[in-house]
């Protein structure tokens, strides 16, 4: 084997790692200016759940928002995401991961809805090609962990804000290279005898909201459910999903706020402090 054989062999056992682009994604944000800076707070972070163990590849914070990143490098990948219901093509509710500690009081820890700018398409069906019927959802396997990370980076942050006033917001995010496809149509036309349907309109963006019933439990914190439909609501999450070409400008419009009825941290200190 020559020389140029051998660093050829090598280059392609470096690019297979995927590690070299989420490095790169690294370099992207703490080589970026912004107005209200991000800063990389870990690395190839260990977590741990009841529910398994591994390793976030990012965590970026910005005061009290932390953002569980996970890098994803398909080949010439393109998710496509189903939008039956226009309604769904600007969102900014987002059922994201919180946490509220108080000096002197017991700490608090959930999953619930606040506002996530820049509003973006919020869907629940993703195909991605080259997977067929009977293969397991890659999308969904890939965000279903990353929750489970995103719980275990936040009792990381229970701890270290112990006895402290501080409530934190933990938000799930994959940035990819895989191409960002919408494809909207109508489900009556679909046809019942084959299933398959005639027109779409396809559209790439550069970022979305994926929600979907992602949690490992469908007991969630400080809920109750009381129909099957519930249940499954109640174990939602959204996971943002980014092209890594955009993720710098993507953070430099990301900002959160809360409902008009009140942050879910709120409503959950308040029912914690009634039940004493």
């Amino acid at each position: 084997m020559s020389a140029h054989d051998e660093q050829e062999k090598l280059r392609k056992l470096l690019n297979a790692s995927g590690f070299a682009f989420q490095l790169a994604v690294e370099l992207a944000v703490r080589s970026a200016t912004f107005d209200d800076p991000w800063r990389v707070a870990a690395r190839e972070h260990p977590w741990s759940t009841t529910n398994g163990r591994g390793y976030v590849d990012l965590v970026l914070s910005r005061g009290n928002i932390h953002l569980v990143i996970e890098c994803k490098r398909p080949r010439d990948a393109v998710w496509m995401f189903l939008m039956p219901d226009h309604e769904q093509l600007k969102r900014s509710h987002a059922c994201i991961r919180w946490t509220d500690t108080m000096p002197h009081r017991r700490s608090l820890v959930g999953w619930g809805d606040i506002q996530v700018y820049p509003a973006s398409p919020e869907t629940d069906f993703c195909a991605v090609r080259g997977q067929g019927e009977t293969d397991s959802p890659m999308l969904e396997r890939v965000a279903s962990s990353l929750v489970d990370a995103t719980d275990g980076v936040s009792a990381d942050f229970l701890l270290l804000h112990h006895g402290s006033r501080v409530s934190s917001v933990l938000v799930p995010v994959i940035v990819t290279t895989a191409a960002l496809t919408l494809a909207s149509f109508d489900p009556k036309n679909v046809d019942l005898h084959t299933g398959d349907l005639d027109a779409a309109q396809f559209t790439t963006v550069s970022h979305l909201r994926f929600r979907k019933s992602l949690a490992s439990t469908t007991h969630p914190d400080f809920y109750e459910p009381q129909e099957l439909e519930d249940l499954s609501s109640g174990s939602e999450r959204t996971v943002f999903v980014v092209n890594a070409a955009y993720f710098v400008d993507w953070l430099r419009e990301f900002q959160t706020s809360a409902p008009d009825y009140g942050s879910p941290w709120e409503s959950a200190r308040g029912q914690a402090e009634a039940e004493g």
